[in-house]
């Protein structure tokens, strides 16, 4: 042990050495205090690296090891906690490359439990977006095991799926690709996956892009009849002709009470001001009725609420009346 910290727990452990300064160390360099319960005189409350991981990640740092080696050992462990994933983060951030990838390796045969973990997803979120591309394979491999549309459809494991859009060449996201445009009109209606798809629309190759905008305006009809669904629509919108956009438009404005429910839903106002902008003529004119007819029944929904007000249709109180979904 450096002779510094030795002289540092000597000071800590002397009787009548508890002065103010001493709460301001790192957890686990505490001296015993009154209550503690018998702690040694002359040690810390707990021994140095060893007992709680406050403990040994500050030991690890005064010993001049760096956030990353007081990691090292233990990123898998320190990964599901919530105060455990922010310290791996920041020795990732810290870390060389080298070092990142030898911290990227503790997750090896533990990537699909980290990408449904609500924390350590983020340590894999930034392993992807910090190592080269191959130094991930890993990561795509046992994503690919256990399912890849399963991942997708996870609340925290969708978040792994567009990372690895974003940042992996496409030979290498083949697979990942293959498997979500496969099934784009039952992802586009799930509360998770659907976020996968308008990464792609944002990030994905042109074919890719065109291909999920083919499907979605196919199924508009279907898929905008769920929240979800509508905001694919509304994001394939700009991978289609303009020829194509107005006829969707068109289909989504005659179809009966179809622009109505997209209006009260929670991301419909921006897909109804896409129709009302590609609309011309008369077909504009007669949304716009059909809209202010339904005032009654959008004043009962914030969202379409919203919508009233961008059309300029006095929007009622909202006292006593119901908000919608």
């Amino acid at each position: 042990m450096a002779l510094p910290i030795q002289a540092l727990l000597a000071r800590l452990g002397s009787r009548g050495a508890q002065d103010e300064w001493s709460r301001y160390l790192p957890l686990g360099l505490h001296g015993p205090r009154e209550g503690d319960g018998g702690g040694a005189v002359g040690r810390p409350s707990q021994p140095l690296g060893q007992g709680t991981p406050e403990a040994a990640i500050s030991a690890a740092c005064l010993r001049g090891g760096g956030r990353s080696a007081a990691v090292q050992g233990r990123v898998w462990t320190l990964a599901q906690e919530s105060r455990g994933c922010r310290w791996v983060q920041e020795a990732i951030r810290k870390a060389s490359r080298a070092e990142a990838a030898e911290l990227a390796s503790e997750l090896r045969g533990h990537v699909a439990s980290a990408a449904w973990s609500p924390h350590a997803n983020h340590v894999l979120q930034l392993l992807i977006a910090t190592l080269a591309p191959e130094e991930c394979q890993f990561i795509v491999d046992e994503i690919a095991e256990v399912g890849i549309l399963e991942c997708a459809r996870n609340k925290y494991g969708c978040r792994i799926i567009q990372r690895l859009v974003e940042r992996c060449p496409r030979q290498q996201a083949q697979g990942v690709l293959a498997a979500v445009l496969m099934d784009v009109r039952e992802l586009s209606m799930h509360p998770y996956s659907n976020y996968v798809l308008q990464h792609i629309l944002m990030h994905g190759s042109c074919d890719d892009r065109k291909r999920i905008a083919r499907v979605a305006l196919d199924n508009a009809t279907k898929l905008c009849r769920t929240p979800h669904g509508c905001v694919v629509v509304l994001a394939a919108f700009e991978d289609v002709s303009p020829d194509r956009q107005e006829t969707l438009a068109e289909r989504l404005a005659q179809e009966e009470g179809l622009l109505v429910s997209i209006a009260c839903s929670r991301q419909g106002a921006g897909l109804v001001a896409r129709v009302l902008d590609t609309l011309r003529g008369r077909g504009r004119g007669q949304a716009i009725s059909t809209l202010a007819a339904a005032a009654g029944l959008l004043n009962a929904s914030q969202h379409g609420r919203a919508v009233l007000s961008m059309l300029g249709v006095p929007v009622a109180s909202v006292v006593g009346v119901g908000v919608g979904p």
